[in-house]
């Protein structure tokens, strides 16, 4: 085995924010369309972080609470509280920033056929002249609700078709599909101690370039850590096949990248910011978290 210790940081399928520097790790697998690939992963899910804290847990809650759970600047628009179908149209206007200093402009539609913790319930969401760090995002992202368990958390189906323009005028397209298994925090005001599994597969086109990502070992997500816990991804490109494991439920920034017989050991925690891309730093995260926490 050879190890080699890198600045990179993690990457992961269906966009989490845990995953903020994937750009050089899809580098070291020959990716060529590695750019592309984390600028839509990072702009999907800074779109995430605001549906899902107005669409969850949001029964009997009225428009002016959720108003709360924006940014500063950003507003809501409600149909109907507790009448369904409930449409909330999040709306950041000409520059908004958020929690993590990620601005975002335009508007966020999302469509609720029902109370999310109904068996059944579809999010659908869609976009409105909307932008991510002058990225602009169109396209469907559907979630539906498949089961609730004993526990009372919920199984969720993802299905997304994405497009993604960037500042050099260049298209690339997202399809994915996969669930989201809720293990514990569903339903209570507190995002930081949700802990979920991530199964699934996604393609992903750029200028004719097609790059395939299927989850082969679930992943951990828990948000109380930085990093993906444990799971493994595997990459292919034309048949070449490179396999990240994420490691055996530690909250830990190792991870272990295998690609032609051979293991190399990363450091996710080093170089999380690529300063050139303008990305959201950790301090800045930390801060916007305390803010939003005061809420």
């Amino acid at each position: 085995m050879r190890n080699w210790k890198m600045n990179l940081t993690a990457v992961a399928l269906m966009g989490m924010s845990v995953m903020s520097c994937e750009k050089q790790l899809l580098e070291l697998l020959d990716f060529t369309n590695a750019e592309t690939e984390v600028e839509l992963t990072n702009s999907n899910q800074s779109v995430d972080d605001e549906v899902d804290a107005v669409s969850f847990n949001s029964k009997g809650i009225s428009a002016a609470f959720l108003q709360d759970r924006l940014p500063q600047g950003a507003t809501i628009t409600d149909s109907g509280e507790d009448t369904y179908p409930r449409t909330l149209t999040l709306d950041f206007g000409a520059g908004t920033e958020d929690h993590k200093r990620c601005k975002k402009q335009g508007e966020i539609i999302v469509e609720m056929t029902d109370d999310m913790a109904i068996v059944g319930a579809q999010r659908i969401t869609t976009f409105n002249d909307f932008f991510v760090k002058g990225r602009q995002i169109t396209g469907t992202k559907t979630m539906t609700t498949l089961s609730i368990n004993a526990e009372g958390q919920p199984v969720f189906k993802i299905e997304a078709n994405l497009e993604m323009l960037d500042k050099k005028g260049v298209t690339a397209t997202r399809v994915l599909a996969g669930t989201k298994t809720w293990e514990s925090g569903f339903g209570d005001e507190d995002r930081f101690n949700d802990v979920f599994m991530v199964e699934g597969a996604a393609t992903m086109e750029r200028e004719g370039n097609l790059m395939t990502r299927t989850i082969t070992s679930p992943l951990v997500v828990d948000r109380s850590c930085d990093f993906i816990k444990e799971g493994v991804i595997a990459l292919d490109k034309n048949g070449e096949v490179s396999t990240i494991d994420f490691g055996d439920g530690t909250c830990d920034a190792i991870a272990f990248v295998t690609k032609d017989g051979d293991t190399y050991e990363i450091d996710l925690e080093e170089e999380r910011v690529d300063r050139a891309k303008g990305k959201c730093n950790k301090e800045d995260r930390a801060a916007g978290d305390v803010a939003q926490n005061d809420n």
